[in-house]
């Protein structure tokens, strides 16, 4: 039985399957379970009863998958043996293991509409203003104890291309249990999410777009990604159901289940999201970043940069830590934006120059870096960090000066790596510290297009301000 929305919101185990299945020439009753809470994860028994042809112990040493279980309307292609256990009575064998997937039905039937469940979502509940209210009304005289209209949750809706749609919606039970104050920890689904294509007018003689489960990965990795950013830490749908319309009616044709590790909740970084982000013009950002992880330098370049951000905007890490992760990531922005994207020629080349370890004095010279060039007094590292300010718009002539900060915060990096005796100050430490995060935050988001609200990092309240970066600047074919 496919799992329904009641089984899967707020729900620390949902079963997926307990029928017969096979495995090669091994078969019996198989009972498969989604493992939310504390940490999602799918496992699996397979009960055999008699004599057994399912010799996995070689594959038990070896942490290879056994070949694929085979379930009515159910797979799961990849299952990794954990153990076994003897029953004391009677010829009764259990084979225990887990696996990272699960599927029903058909994965190549095309769909138009993707429900699935989103663990963590964070982002729903700091962000107010980006959001509708979900209300209801109770008829006077059914429930005279909440008569009139009240709040249940909240739901955001975004056009992610000229054929697919977004929809999030997430009820007020969830909405209490992700808020900071409450120090939850673990994982629990709390938002319940569509990706459906965008019906054409009766007039229009174009057919409705549609996908399969297969062919909806990227799709759903780009979601993900998207997801995990506004988050502050990693999250993915758990569970995604596929449905075929046709005249009228709907169909379900397949379903994908999860048991990818996701941030739990204790963990999650501050995110840049805001009270009032526009959160549906992030979304929109979809068509940008889908094409960005679909081709280099972003396909390696964002995964990448995507962790050593969490790290540096997760306050339970020391100092350290957060301004090494901070260094790493702006290094990593710097060179893909500034070198792979460069379309320029010679700019590229000269850019290149400052990152090419072997050719620093050559850099200098040509960049006309210290007083030996008669120029600005800033390392070949400061440089390239300025460069990429510039290149994003925080310059002076726009009423910015972050640049002036660049060599403060490296000061503050290598006093991470290399402490000297006359430490600096912890005031200013933290401030630089807040001020390099948004360069990060700004960086990405410039990138992607935003153009909404995000948070103040530089300030002691959050407070989130106007985008300070020139959306101008941005390549035109981005």
């Amino acid at each position: 039985m496919l799992p329904k929305r009641k089984d899967l919101i707020f729900k620390e185990q949902v079963r997926l399957y307990n029928n017969l299945a096979q495995t090669g020439s091994c078969s019996g009753r198989l009972s498969v379970d989604l493992e939310v809470f504390p940490i999602p994860r799918i496992i699996w028994e397979l009960e055999v009863l008699g004599e057994s042809q399912c010799n996995f112990l070689e594959k038990l040493v070896a942490n290879e998958p056994i070949k694929p279980l085979l379930g009515h309307w159910f797979t799961i292609e990849k299952p990794f043996l954990t153990g076994l256990a003897n029953d004391s009575i009677g010829p009764r064998i259990i084979f225990k293991g887990n696996t990272a997937q699960a599927y029903f039905g058909d994965r190549d039937h095309l769909a138009h509409t993707f429900a699935f469940y989103l663990p963590n979502a964070r982002f729903q509940a700091i962000n107010v203003v980006g959001q509708k209210q979900i209300t209801q009304r109770i008829e006077e005289g059914k429930e005279r104890e909440h008569k009139g209209s009240g709040t249940i949750g909240r739901a955001i809706e975004a056009l992610l291309d000229d054929k697919w749609k977004l929809r999030l919606e997430i009820r007020k039970k969830a909405l209490d249990w992700l808020g900071t104050e409450k120090r939850n920890i673990g994982s629990f689904i709390a938002t319940f999410g569509t990706l459906s294509s965008v019906k054409p007018s009766t007039e229009s003689n174009i057919t409705r777009a549609s996908m399969s489960l297969n062919d909806g990965e990227k799709k759903f990795d780009t979601l993900r990604y998207l997801f995990s950013y506004a988050n502050g830490g990693y999250s993915r749908p758990l569970f995604v159901v596929a449905y075929h319309s046709n005249i009228g009616r709907t169909e379900t044709v397949a379903a994908d289940a999860f048991g990818y590790p996701v941030t739990p909740l204790e963990q999650l970084s501050t995110s840049w999201i805001a009270i009032d982000s526009d959160l549906s013009a992030y979304l929109q950002c979809f068509s940008i970043l889908h094409r960005m992880l679909s081709s280099p330098p972003w396909d390696e370049a964002f995964s990448l940069i995507l962790a050593w951000y969490f790290q540096a905007t997760n306050l339970s890490r020391q100092w350290p830590i957060i301004a090494n992760a901070i260094g790493t990531a702006l290094e990593r922005l710097s060179y893909t934006i500034l070198v792979l994207e460069e379309q320029d020629i010679i700019n590229r080349d000269k850019h290149e120059l400052l990152f090419d370890i072997k050719s620093q004095e050559k850099a200098r010279k040509e960049w006309k870096l210290g007083k030996k060039y008669g120029g600005e007094h800033i390392s070949v590292t400061g440089k390239r960090l300025k460069l990429l300010l510039e290149r994003i718009g925080l310059t002076k002539n726009r009423g910015h000066n972050d640049t002036e900060d660049v060599k403060a915060f490296l000061e503050v990096r290598n006093e991470a790596t290399h402490p000297k005796p006359d430490a600096i100050n912890c005031e200013e430490i933290d401030r630089l510290l807040h001020q390099a995060t948004q360069w990060i935050d700004e960086v990405i988001l410039w990138r992607l297009g935003y153009n909404g609200k995000y948070l103040d990092r530089r300030g002691r309240w959050h407070v989130s301000i106007d985008p300070r970066y020139d959306l101008t600047t941005r390549a035109l074919d981005w």
